[in-house]
């Protein structure tokens, strides 16, 4: 794969994964303020659990897409650099998978 054809490819992931990004963050901001404020318990309670994870993958994506822009742009193409990225990356959704799964979800008394 040619430079020009990576770089737009890394373009649409990188705008793509932003909106993504700004709307489930503002979701998960929401539903965080609405839970604390007690207003729509169930509901609020029940989108702040469920996004967390897709939260942290979109978020990953976004920047991972940003670094990787960055160092076409430059021209620093250190592959071991990606590896270690995207290690990283799947270890802590590993560790946020198995933190999700293994912590009982009690819903809060309404």
């Amino acid at each position: 794969m040619d430079k020009q054809n990576e770089k737009i490819i890394y373009q649409n992931i990188n705008e793509i994964s932003f909106y993504f990004f700004v709307i489930l963050g503002i979701v998960n901001i929401i539903s965080g303020l609405l839970l604390a404020n007690e207003i729509s318990v169930r509901g609020s309670w029940l989108i702040n659990r469920l996004l967390d994870i897709p939260f942290f993958m979109v978020t990953f994506l976004y920047f991972y897409s940003y670094q990787k822009l960055i160092q076409i742009k430059n021209d620093n193409f250190n592959h071991f650099a990606d590896i270690l990225v995207i290690a990283i990356g799947g270890l802590i959704a590993l560790a946020l998978i198995i933190y999700d799964l293994s912590i009982p979800n009690q819903l809060p008394i309404l």
